[in-house]
C-alpha cells in the first residue's frame, strides 16, 4: 500500500502536534535506522509546515 499522499492525524498524546491532520509526504529511514514519516499539517495553529513522526503508531489514517 502507497501511504504518500494519504490523510492522517496524529493520535500521540506525547507529540507536538497531537489530534492534528495532514498528508504524509514522504517516508523515509533515521540514522538510527528506524522508520518515519514527514507529514505535511493542515492548518498548524503553531504556523509549522511540517513534522517528523517516528512510528505508524502515532497515525491513524482518515
Amino acid at each position: 500500500m502507497d501511504l504518500i499522499g494519504k490523510k492522517v492525524k496524529i493520535i500521540d498524546s506525547n507529540h507536538p502536534h497531537y489530534n492534528e491532520t495532514g498528508v504524509i509526504d514522504d517516508i523515509t529511514r533515521t540514522v538510527f535506522g528506524s522508520v518515519g514519516m514527514i507529514i505535511k499539517l493542515d492548518n498548524c495553529p503553531l504556523k509549522v509546515e511540517s513534522c517528523f513522526v517516528f512510528d505508524f503508531n502515532e497515525i491513524k489514517i482518515l
